[in-house]
């Protein structure tokens, strides 16, 4: 039975592989080309900010989970190196 299973995979696989149909299409490579323009553009903001505030948002959480984790971790290393006294 695995056999059989196997085999209808391999089918569907090769079916897909071979296709005459393009995986992109003519509309959907006019919406890349057109990002793709877009971000070529020399306007001074960074490749990482130009899609807007959605970017914005983003890249400062990063930054403000960086900051975080950073200073925990220099939490972490002060209390491994000076222990709190045992009582």
């Amino acid at each position: 039975m695995n056999a059989v299973k196997s085999l209808a995979r391999c089918r569907q696989i090769a079916r897909r592989s071979f296709s005459s149909t393009p995986s992109f299409r003519a509309q959907d490579m006019a919406k890349f080309k057109e990002k793709q323009r877009l971000m070529q553009i020399e306007d001074g903001v960074p490749v990482h900010l130009k899609k807007g505030a959605s970017d914005r948002v983003i890249f400062g959480g990063v930054v403000l989970a960086s900051g975080i984790l950073f200073c925990m971790s220099v939490s972490t290393l002060h209390k491994l190196i000076f222990p709190p006294p045992n009582n």
